[in-house]
């Protein structure tokens, strides 16, 4: 087992301030502003990770908004992936004409202002399906898209994720 990293003691917080209904600050915090009770629950985060950490709390809570039991997500589940959940019966994801919209505002943010506001309205989206992003990966691909160099990967991966379906599995061999 190796030993746990800053993102995951940062998801465990998250997880017991989900516990004791201290999300709120989550819920009223607006990028990139530095909000007090923010601040207590990214404790001990630097300058890049605050960020990083306020927009995945922001995203935990309005995704858990309602619900009593935490979610971290499945590993593997990207972004991308999470929001081929949103829609209506038989038009899911990629048929689904607000989350094709709600992707483009993701790939298409060329700022940090503009990538805040785009995963409020995609978490919002979210908060209605049965399964949220993992977090731990959405915290490294929020790392990743705020480093020019990797960003153009991140979106690439969310776009492939949303519009890639899961391969069908295959019937055991008898």
């Amino acid at each position: 087992m190796t030993a746990p990293t800053s993102d995951t003691d940062y998801i465990r917080r998250l997880v017991a301030a989900h516990h004791a209904r201290r999300l709120a600050p989550f819920r009223r915090w607006r990028y990139p502003a530095v909000d007090p009770g923010v601040v207590a629950l990214t404790e001990g985060s630097t300058r890049e990770d605050y960020r990083i950490y306020a927009l995945t709390g922001k995203a935990f809570t309005l995704w858990h908004s309602g619900r009593t039991d935490p979610h971290y997500g499945r590993e593997g589940t990207g972004l991308g992936k999470a929001m081929r959940q949103i829609g209506r019966a038989g038009a899911y994801g990629p048929r689904d004409p607000g989350a094709v919209r709600a992707l483009d505002g993701l790939v298409l943010a060329e700022t940090s202002d503009s990538l805040a506001a785009a995963l409020d309205k995609v978490s919002a989206k979210l908060s209605g399906s049965d399964h949220p992003p993992h977090w731990a990966t959405l915290i490294e691909d929020l790392r990743q898209w705020h480093n020019r160099a990797t960003r153009d990967d991140v979106r690439l991966r969310w776009a492939q994720q949303f519009h890639t379906n899961a391969p069908k599995a295959e019937p055991a061999p008898r």
